[in-house]
């Protein structure tokens, strides 16, 4: 199978929540399986439809502020785990500047400590 993937993905468990706009419906929580620049991968008990849009909001941990950014369903299947899980494929439509550095900050610190190159501060 060919790679498609632009940008690396990291391996990222955040929790998260998720509305889409709009809708008559509370927040939902789910959690980040991965992250890239471009987008996130999230596992949900909820199916959506490719190109709906979701507001979300990523909790970083020790950010007081949690990350905002609108993105669009890529894709979305069901988890190997099978039970109502599905696997969704995000992409970044909006997120500011700041956010995605917060947000990519984050995830490259943990991935350097995970590979041994960086110690727990």
């Amino acid at each position: 199978m060919d790679e498609r993937r632009r940008f690396i993905r990291f391996e990222t468990s955040l929790g998260l929540k998720y509305a889409v706009p709009q809708a008559d419906s509370d927040d939902s929580i789910a959690t980040s399986r991965d992250i890239s620049r471009e987008g996130l991968c999230i596992s949900t008990n909820r199916l959506f439809s490719e190109g709906t849009v979701l507001e979300m909001r990523l909790d970083v941990p020790g950010d007081n502020m949690p990350v905002l950014a609108q993105c669009k369903v890529a894709w979305a299947r069901e988890s190997y785990s099978g039970s109502n899980n599905f696997n969704i494929g995000l992409k970044f439509v909006q997120m500011t500047g700041l956010d995605k550095s917060r947000l990519l900050e984050y995830v490259y610190t943990q991935w350097l400590r995970a590979k041994g190159f960086m110690q727990e501060a």
